[in-house]
C-alpha cells in the first residue's frame, strides 16, 4: 500500500499550486496601456536561423507596432541561415532605417542574442522568436508595464495556435498550461519561468548581470536562466498581463516536433540552480508519475479502481479550471470534453519527454 501512497503528497502540492496559480490570475487587472509620461528608447531583439517562411509574418507584425517609431529599433539576428531568409530581409528592409540586419559571430540562439544585445541602443530591451507574431500592441503594453512597475524584467502571455486535428488542440493547450503557470507563479512572487518570445529586460540591468547567466553549456533557456539571474539578483520582475500584448506562436505540427521540444526544455533543467524551479519540476513530475503508478496498480488488483479516477478527475478539474481563464483572456473557447481526454494521456507524454530531456543533449534547431 505504501508503495502506491508515496506520491501523494506530491500531488496534493501540484493541486495546491495551480489553485493559488488560479486565484492569482483572476486577481490581477493587468496595467492596460496608459498613457505614461516619459516613453522610452526600445530595442527589440530577434534571432533566427532558417526561418524564411515565417519571416515576412513577423517583419509585417513589427512594422504595425502601435508603438512611437522615433522611438523602435529592430535588431534581426542571422545565426548561419541556409536559406533565403538573410536575402529576404536585404530586400525587404533597405528602406528601413528601423531595422538593423547583422549576422552572429558565434553560433546558437545564446550567442546570438548576446551579439546583438551588446549592440542595442534602448534603455528598454524585448525579444521574440522568428516564428512569432507579436499583436500590434505589445512593445506598447510591455513599455507602459516596464514604465509604471519600474520593472528591471519582463514577460508576457505567448499563445500558440492550434494546429489541425486532435493533437495540434493538445499541443497548444499544452503550451497555455506552460504559459499560465509561469505567469501565476511570478504573480504568486516565485518567478521560474518564461518565454524568450516574449521577454524584456532593463538594459542597464542586463549588463550588470550578463556574466552571472547560468546555464551557458545549453543550446536552450536562454530565457529561463536569464530569469533566474534576475531573480538571484532581486531584481523587480513583472508579468505583463494585458490582452493587446499577446505574441503568437504556431505548433509544432506532430508528435516528433512536439517531443523534440518538450525534451530540449526539460533538459535544460539539468542546469538550474534555482531552488523553487526545481521543487515544482520535480513537484510536477512526481504527481505525473503517481498517477500512472495508481492506473497500474489499479490494473494490477493492487488498489481500488477509484483510486486513479479519483487522481485523475481531481487534476483534470483544477488543471481545467486554470485554462477556462487562460483562453477567455484571449477570448477564446476551450472545449471540456478535449480536456478530459488530453488529461488521460498526457502524463504519459510528459513522463517520455522528460526521461529524455535528461537522457539527451538538446541542440537549437
Amino acid at each position: 500500500m505504501f508503495v502506491l501512497c508515496w506520491g501523494l503528497l506530491p500531488f496534493l502540492l501540484y493541486l495546491g499550486f495551480v489553485g493559488a496559480v488560479w486565484c492569482s490570475w483572476r486577481r490581477e487587472k493587468g496595467t492596460g496601456q496608459l498613457d505614461v509620461l516619459e516613453e522610452s528608447l526600445v530595442s527589440v531583439v530577434v534571432p533566427f536561423r532558417n526561418e524564411e517562411k515565417h519571416l515576412p509574418a513577423l517583419v509585417a507584425a513589427l512594422r504595425k507596432q502601435s508603438y512611437p517609431e522615433s522611438l523602435l529599433e529592430f535588431l534581426l539576428v542571422d545565426d548561419g541561415s541556409s536559406d533565403g531568409g538573410p536575402a529576404f530581409l536585404r530586400q525587404e528592409l533597405a528602406d528601413d532605417a528601423r531595422f538593423v540586419l547583422m549576422s552572429s559571430p558565434g553560433s546558437g540562439k545564446k550567442q546570438a542574442l548576446r551579439h546583438a544585445f551588446e549592440r542595442c541602443q534602448g534603455s528598454l530591451v524585448l525579444t521574440t522568436d522568428a516564428d512569432c507574431v507579436p499583436a500590434p500592441g505589445w512593445v506598447a503594453a510591455v513599455a507602459t508595464a516596464f514604465t509604471v512597475q519600474e520593472a528591471d524584467f519582463l514577460f508576457g502571455l505567448v499563445y500558440m495556435r492550434s494546429g489541425k486535428g486532435l493533437f495540434g488542440a493538445f499541443e497548444a493547450t499544452d503550451y497555455m498550461a506552460l504559459q499560465l503557470s509561469g505567469a501565476g507563479a511570478a504573480l504568486l512572487g516565485m518567478p521560474v519561468f518564461c518565454s524568450a518570445a516574449s521577454m524584456a529586460f532593463r538594459r542597464s540591468a542586463y549588463f550588470e548581470l550578463k556574466d552571472c547567466v547560468g546555464g551557458q553549456a545549453w543550446a536552450s533557456g536562454d530565457d529561463v536562466f536569464l530569469l533566474h539571474a534576475f531573480k538571484s539578483a532581486h531584481k523587480r520582475i513583472v508579468f505583463v498581463k494585458d490582452a493587446a500584448g499577446v505574441v503568437e506562436t504556431s505548433v509544432g505540427g506532430s508528435l516528433p516536433a512536439y517531443l523534440r521540444q518538450r525534451m530540449r526544455w526539460g533538459g535544460k533543467a539539468r542546469g538550474y540552480k534555482d531552488g523553487a524551479s526545481l521543487a515544482l519540476a520535480g513537484v510536477v513530475f512526481l504527481s505525473n508519475l503517481w498517477l500512472l503508478a495508481l492506473l497500474m496498480g489499479a490494473l494490477l488488483g493492487a488498489c481500488p479502481l477509484w483510486w486513479p479516477v479519483l487522481a485523475f478527475g481531481s487534476k483534470a478539474v483544477v488543471d481545467g479550471l486554470l485554462l477556462r481563464e487562460g483562453f477567455r483572456f484571449l477570448g477564446a473557447d476551450y472545449s471540456p470534453g478535449r480536456h478530459v481526454l488530453f488529461s488521460l494521456f498526457y502524463p504519459f507524454l510528459l513522463l517520455l519527454s522528460a526521461l529524455g530531456g535528461l537522457l539527451s543533449t538538446p541542440k537549437w534547431k
